[in-house]
């Protein structure tokens, strides 16, 4: 690697996470009860603000579930306030500060999510001047880095407005780019440290997107857990974070060691019910740094004599793709396929009908039949 990184003499490093819903439920609770023992913090989505829609908060947050794991409260701002608005921007602040200390003791900062126009960083600074002087001593105040602001000439007077950097590495360029790249991810990382001595986290990513394309293949829409529904787009592409490339650059964060950098902050923290993003034993295996396999293995599921459910199980640490065909060496006299699946009875097999994975540790149903003993050993799965 020919980009030259300052490095620390400590290897080192905490993992963090986002909590990026809108709406709190059961499932978001039970993955921070999974990841927490190895997790640093969590950085919580708690206040938005859109032009639109005015000042919005997720709803139902169950602040039982930040026991003993410290909490960085995240500011999303579409618009940077201006006159009389920032005044009322920074009393939502407080506010919000206020509410959470009054909910659990495990508060410990602010961050501030704004994708600010590079000819507008000065301006920025300011506003997180302001903002830093009005929080209680004690509460560090961090904000997200985009790569295109370090070279611009107001960057090093915003880095000292505020105590933490969160570089974002993921979702930078346009697609059909990859959602993240690792050459690209340790070029900015010694920019940043050329043009600061700040300490910053790295932001990584657990995600994927269906990205939406117009005829001239500009980019109409992004779609990541909430659908869309149709769109009018003349094509889409998805893209994944993949959880090899993202465990190989972890393992060379720890050998490289970047001077500033405390540790990672892994957006999003994965819920049993998202549809675009790792599992959590996936995202635990690349922070602990367990071999990641994916093992998708048939099951049956007996309910009648001669009806069984076929179903597949991914026993590995890693999500993995489902088999194309399902095949079945029996005599069958009728099924019927589930999910992305369909039952050919002539030819004896379930096939896919799109392109989808199994995440680590779920069970699928494939669909039933009816068929004269059949056993483990008769289905075969075909990629």
């Amino acid at each position: 690697m020919s980009t030259e990184i300052a490095a620390s003499p400590s290897a080192k490093l905490d993992h963090q996470a986002y909590i990026w819903q809108r709406q709190w439920t059961p499932a978001v609770s039970a993955a921070i009860d999974h990841v927490k023992p190895d997790l640093s913090g969590l950085r919580v989505l708690a206040l938005q603000f859109d032009p639109i829609r005015g000042w919005t908060s997720p709803s139902a947050i169950h602040f039982t579930a930040f026991r003993d794991v410290p909490v960085v409260l995240v500011v999303r701002l579409e618009q940077l306030p201006a006159g009389d608005g920032q005044g009322e921007t920074l009393n939502q602040l407080m506010a919000l500060l206020s509410r959470w200390r009054a909910g659990t003791s495990e508060v410990r900062g602010l961050e501030i999510d704004f994708d600010s126009a590079t000819s507008q960083l000065a301006r920025y600074a300011e506003f997180l001047m302001e903002l830093r002087a009005r929080m209680p001593k004690g509460y560090p105040l961090s904000i997200t880095v985009l790569p295109t602001w370090i070279e611009s000439k107001a960057f090093p007077a915003l880095a000292q407005s505020v105590d933490l950097l969160v570089l974002q590495v993921h979702a930078i360029q346009r697609p059909p780019a990859p959602l993240f790249e690792p050459n690209h991810a340790w070029q900015w990382i010694a920019r940043l440290q050329r043009a600061t001595e700040k300490p910053f986290l790295l932001a990584l990513p657990t995600y994927g997107s269906r990205v939406h394309f117009d005829v001239d293949h500009s980019i109409i829409a992004v779609e990541s857990e909430q659908k869309l529904g149709s769109l009018g787009a003349a094509g889409t592409s998805e893209q994944y974070a993949a959880a090899p490339v993202l465990f190989a650059f972890v393992r060379e964060l720890e050998d490289r060691a970047p001077a500033g950098l405390t540790g990672v902050a892994w957006f999003r923290l994965p819920t049993t019910r998202d549809q675009r993003a790792w599992s959590a034993q996936t995202l635990l295996a690349v922070i602990r740094g367990t071999p990641l396999e994916s093992k998708v293995q048939s099951e049956l599921r007996q309910s009648a004599a001669d009806s069984f459910d076929v179903l597949l199980h991914n026993t590995g640490n890693m999500d993995g793709e489902l088999p194309h065909r399902v095949r079945l060496h029996a005599e069958c006299r009728a099924g019927d396929g589930a999910r992305t699946f369909e039952f050919d009875l002539q030819a004896k097999h379930f096939l896919r009908s799109s392109a989808a994975s199994l995440p680590a540790g779920r069970r699928i149903v494939v669909g039933w039949v009816r068929c004269v003993a059949l056993e483990g050993s008769d289905v075969e799965l075909v990629w």
